[in-house]
């Protein structure tokens, strides 16, 4: 084995369905299922319970398309892969590098939006336990958060995983508590009329829900890390999708049987303004819950998006020195860029709240490309270790599906995605068509 090749080897083989059930529930149960379900409710009253079941369905159906790609080329950097591996020549090199740009602006950097929200569930605890009225400043312990999770991927992916599993049981738990908890207490005549603005609104609640299940895909960027990732990987994504489809449904509904849904829209935290309709300890608890979902989020995020721009630096299309690998078997260089750009958007001050459509977007648009390789795979009758079933149906509805939520989200998000792409095409070609290439990968001249 050369130098080389043992400087951008992760650690691998050593996670398992759970620790990818952790990463992938961890990214998913974040801060935005303890925002987005207080929205929704607004838009549609009781019946937002159905847009996070509909926006559940439509990305199970293009996670099956995933993971059945992802089997067969399970390799770290996931989306950004497979367009490589499926498409010949300039072709591929191009959809691999949009869809790895994407997917890291997605689910590498945008994710810094939650540990800046982490810092103001850090001052409800305080102040709940206090008494006080303590406003933590969000930059610098947003800064000093990102490095936490930084050092704890630092040392592979054994702090990671002790961190993300530990976490990501932690929210599940208090989550679980409040659906059962509430449920009992729940008022039946704020659950009707179910559905007091009709349908659209439905629709809309999904296109908005999409990212609340943005967060499994971060598994398959993992592949090369697991045990045996043909069938650790499909069962680790599909796991943590129908675990947090069930949770997220059922914890709209319950809040909308405690608390009217305008009043829910209208609240920072409504969750918290649930629970306090029957007990005000329930403050202190989703308090504790939305630290937990926000560290399991971005310690998530950290861990599986750092593994794009080491699959793109060790694939040539970045610099090689983003594919170095630390004695400790995690990808150095791209923890590294990828802490800085968290950190940088930390500190943009309000800008950051726009970070949340984007990261939808541009999420959308990395998945469609997978989905159209797992097509194409089917059509050349490759076998793959695990198939979708229901082809061709299955990636119809997960393109149309897709197609639908990114034309429901708001125009800023798209013309943000735009951009990014652009960026990222001109990044590409500077790389690729001057003399960029060759001076920062000298060994590839």
């Amino acid at each position: 084995m050369s130098k080389d090749t043992e400087n951008t080897k992760l650690q691998g083989g050593s996670m398992t369905v759970v620790d990818g059930w952790a990463v992938g529930t961890g990214a998913m149960v974040g801060v935005t299922v303890f925002v987005v379900s207080g929205t929704i409710s607004g838009m549609a009253g009781p019946a937002a319970c159905l847009g996070f079941v509909i926006a559940c369905l439509i990305v199970f159906f293009v996670a099956l398309c995933y993971c059945e790609i992802s089997s067969l080329y399970p390799g770290a950097g996931g989306a950004y892969l497979f367009p490589k591996k499926v498409f010949p020549g300039e072709r591929g090199d191009a959809f691999s590098f949009l869809s790895g740009w994407c997917l890291w602006g997605g689910q590498g950097l945008a994710p810094a939006v939650v540990t800046v929200a982490t810092v103001g569930y850090l001052s409800s605890l305080i102040n709940l336990i206090t008494g006080g009225d303590l406003v933590l400043p969000t930059a610098p312990v947003a800064c000093i958060l990102t490095l936490v999770y930084f050092f704890a991927n630092w040392f592979g992916n054994s702090g990671g995983k002790i961190v993300q599993v530990a976490s990501t049981g932690a929210v599940v738990a208090v989550l679980v508590i409040f659906i059962v908890w509430g449920g009992i207490n729940m008022k039946a005549d704020l659950l009707t009329p179910f559905a007091p603005n009709g349908v659209m609104p439905i629709l809309a609640a999904a296109a908005m829900c999409i990212l609340s299940f943005s967060g499994w895909s971060t598994i398959p960027n993992m592949a090369e890390e697991f045990k045996n990732p043909a069938k650790d990987v499909p069962k680790a994504a599909l796991l943590s999708l129908a675990t947090c489809g069930i949770i997220f449904a059922l914890f709209c509904y319950v809040m909308n049987g405690l608390l009217p849904g305008a009043e829910l829209a209208q609240s920072d935290s409504p969750p918290v303004a649930a629970m306090n309709t029957f007990t005000n300890i329930g403050a202190l608890i989703i308090a504790i819950g939305g630290i937990c979902a926000c560290i399991s989020t971005s310690n998530g995020l950290m861990m599986s998006g750092s593994r794009i721009p080491f699959a793109m630096g060790r694939a040539g299309d970045l610099p090689k020195s983003l594919a170095s690998v630390n004695k400790h078997g995690a990808p150095a260089g791209a923890l590294i860029l990828t802490m800085l750009g968290q950190i940088a958007l930390c500190l943009s001050g309000s800008a950051i709240n726009t970070l949340v459509a984007l990261s939808v977007c541009a999420t959308i648009v990395s998945w469609v490309i997978t989905t159209v390789c797992a097509i194409v795979v089917r059509l050349r009758g490759e076998k793959t270790p695990f198939r979708a079933p229901g082809y061709p149906i299955t990636p119809i509805i997960a393109v149309a599906g897709l197609i639908f939520m990114f034309t429901q989200l708001e125009t800023l998000a798209i013309i943000m995605t735009v951009i990014w792409v652009v960026i990222g095409i001109v990044v590409y070609f500077l790389f690729r068509k001057t003399g960029l290439k060759s001076h920062c990968n000298p060994h590839e001249a």
